[in-house]
């Protein structure tokens, strides 16, 4: 008999939620997305899910963007988490992950302008695109491949100058 449960994945952000904020799933398939945000990725194994956030973030300094916010995943899916800032002059894009298991912020790669560098340990299933060249707004992206819970992290997105 097949199980009524399954395992899905939440990738939420936890900085672009207001306190209160309440966010109901009700499969693998649906997804919220709210406005952006560093991103936590989370398994669970139910049928349903009820997610209560109340975090609040102050930014400072550059403005920058993240979005996916929240999405439910399942392993073999592909997420792709966006970021831009516009200070024309920042041309690096920076992604870092933090696992639940290690406070430590590690760095999965990033952009210098087109040319992308990922650290080894990321490189099979993380992958950054974007072109921070010119003099309009800067868009980067990274994409996951959801393979378990090893991806299971909350992700940042920083901008600094070249140097």
């Amino acid at each position: 008999m097949p199980s009524l449960f399954t395992d899905v994945y939440l990738l939420t952000s936890v900085s672009s939620l207001h306190p209160g904020h309440v966010t109901e799933g009700v499969s693998t398939n649906q997804h919220t997305n709210v406005s952006s945000g560093s991103c936590r990725l989370k398994r669970f194994r139910m049928s349903r899910l009820l997610l209560f956030c109340c975090f609040t973030c102050v930014c400072l300094g550059v403005d920058v963007r993240q979005s996916v916010s929240d999405l439910l995943t399942k392993p073999g899916d592909k997420v792709q988490i966006f970021c831009s800032h516009d200070k024309t002059d920042y041309r690096v894009m920076l992604w870092y992950q933090r696992s639940p298991a290690d406070t430590a912020m590690k760095l999965v790669g990033y952009l210098n302008y087109q040319a992308v560098t990922m650290e080894e340990e990321y490189k099979q299933n993380f992958n950054l695109s974007g072109d921070l060249s010119g003099t309009k707004a800067k868009n980067g992206s990274l994409m996951i491949h959801i393979t378990g819970r090893e991806e299971g992290a909350v992700y940042y997105c920083g901008a600094r100058e070249a140097h």
